[in-house]
């Protein structure tokens, strides 16, 4: 009997020609969403910052910002940081900080800090998107 060695599947593996961190944004009825992709750490944080701020100029209060983290495959204590900087900053202006989270990667940091009762967390953007918090 021969065994085979099964190895991690090469689509799940990441793809060296992609960037680590990804995003993107849209406009939305309910607000600004920021699409975030990959890793977030303390190199790749500044693309972050970057969305998110245009993102948060561009929605007028009472919409939300919406952040989907749901690709984010490791989450750094830079990304924490950014999460609670922008949480400020949206209610600075009446503009509250939704993040979409569904996976340990992302949750595992935010419930160690104890950042889940400061943060506004859906499991999925169709819930976000309904919240009606702020």
């Amino acid at each position: 009997m021969t065994t085979e060695r099964v190895g991690p599947d090469p689509a799940c593996q990441p793809d060296d020609n992609q960037p680590p961190l990804r995003t993107h944004q849209e406009a939305r009825e309910q607000g600004m969403l920021v699409v975030a992709a990959g890793e977030l750490d303390m190199s790749t944080a500044p693309e972050l910052n970057e969305q998110l701020d245009a993102a948060l100029q561009a929605v007028v209060a009472p919409a939300s910002l919406i952040l989907d983290l749901r690709s984010v495959t490791f989450l750094g204590s830079i990304g924490l940081a950014l999460l609670i900087e922008y949480t400020q900053r949206g209610a600075e202006q009446a503009t509250p900080l939704r993040v979409v989270a569904d996976h340990r990667p992302v949750l595992r940091g935010i419930e160690a800090t104890g950042l889940t009762e400061a943060l506004n967390i859906y499991p999925d953007l169709d819930q976000a998107c309904r919240a009606s918090d702020g």
